[in-house]
């Protein structure tokens, strides 16, 4: 009984412990030296990850604190804390984070979702820049154009084509150069300096902030707020689904393929796991002897269903690119989060069809994953 409530508690509070296939284990340090190359894909979870060397290829990484100043090739994933950029980038770079800096070149575009960006004069970005964040400083030049959502939103760099900010208060500094057109929707109008030079056209299109419609017009509060929860939601669901990817690739792998290969079998088993546990739990309550078993096993109920609607959302991705590539093999990674992503929250929006069959991704990712519980922790306890 003891190793029983052992292994429960490893899977409710320790999920670290499924990384063994990847590169490196949750929780632990990582570093690729200055000196040091990889030919081909490099994939890092990891509490801090500093990547100083050559990657000869694509680089995911995921962790709390990643700071990036090697060489890429290809492109770049980043889901974490406080991230910073400071080397070159051979592609496209798309960055979830908190805090992100990027001080050094990105030969392709620039994505980016934070709670403060920023983009330094030293960057030079030669694609399009995509922003989503609370605070955004641009300093860097864009050769290509700039789309940008944010509370606050500074720019003070070269651009060589147009640019679109809908942003509570927007700023164009002295050393703002727009050879493009100039488009914002704010509840004010922009602070432009005079210094500043906009080669196009400057359109305003006043908008009202959260505030204001709440008290003017109490439905267009609740739609605003609905849609600022819809878009935290989708970036919680991303940042969750690259991190079990990135991170718990074994565990993604097994729950993935037997969701997708059983998926009938796995349907059957969550519908059972979601109504039964509760049930069950119920009962095992009702003795003393039995609320330390019961409060482990809501720990490992709750556990699941916080994992389900990631994986779920992975599941589909892999799904799709498995029936678009003509594949046998499920594949776990950053593709198959994002586009599963997509195309989960897209069924959000399909009226009873579309519920419907997330829930069934829902009720087959929890059938595997106890399968997976069952044949790797159970039988092994």
């Amino acid at each position: 009984m003891k190793k029983i409530i052992f292994c429960a508690v490893v899977v409710a509070l320790s999920f670290p412990s499924f990384t063994h296939a990847m590169l490196v284990k949750g929780g632990e340090e990582y570093s690729l030296r200055q000196q040091d190359a990889v030919t081909g894909d490099l994939y890092v979870g990891a509490e801090t990850a500093s990547i100083a060397g050559t990657v000869r290829g694509d680089l995911a990484v995921g962790g709390g604190t990643v700071l990036y100043s090697g060489n890429t090739s290809g492109d770049i994933l980043i889901g974490g804390g406080t991230v910073t950029v400071s080397g070159r980038t051979g592609d496209d770079i798309r960055i979830i984070g908190g805090t992100v800096i990027i001080s050094g070149p990105v030969t392709g575009d620039v994505a980016v979702a934070g709670g403060q960006v920023r983009i330094e004069s030293t960057a030079q970005i030669s694609g399009d820049v995509l922003v989503g964040g609370g605070r955004v400083v641009v300093d860097g030049p864009v050769s290509g154009n700039v789309r940008i959502y944010g509370g606050q939103v500074d720019i003070e760099s070269v651009i060589q084509g147009t640019v679109d900010v809908a942003a509570d208060k927007l700023v164009i500094g002295p050393r703002a150069i727009i050879r493009g057109d100039l488009s914002y929707r704010s509840p004010q109008r922009a602070v432009i300096s005079n210094s500043a030079v906009i080669d196009g056209k400057t359109i305003y299109k006043e908008t009202k902030d959260f505030a204001t419609m709440g008290k003017t017009s109490p439905r267009e509060a609740v739609l605003a707020f609905l849609g600022l929860w819809l878009i935290l939601k989708f970036v919680m669901t991303l940042l969750a689904a690259l991190i079990i990817a990135l991170l718990f690739g074994s565990l993604a792998h097994e729950v993935v393929y037997r969701a997708v290969h059983e998926p009938w079998w796995s349907v059957l088993m969550g519908f059972a796991l979601l109504v039964c546990i509760p049930v069950a739990t119920m009962f095992i309550f009702m003795t003393i002897v039995g609320v330390p078993i019961g409060i482990l096993v809501l720990l490992l109920y709750a556990s699941f269903l916080l994992l389900s609607i990631p994986l779920a959302a992975i599941t589909f991705g892999s799904w799709m690119i498995q029936i678009i590539k003509k594949e046998s093999s499920v594949s776990i990674n950053w593709q198959a989060a994002l586009l599963g992503t997509i195309l989960y929250t897209a069924l959000g929006f399909v009226p009873i069809i579309g519920w419907m069959l997330k829930l069934l991704f829902i009720f087959a990712v929890l059938g595997a994953l106890s399968h997976y519980w069952y044949r790797f922790i159970w039988l092994n306890r």
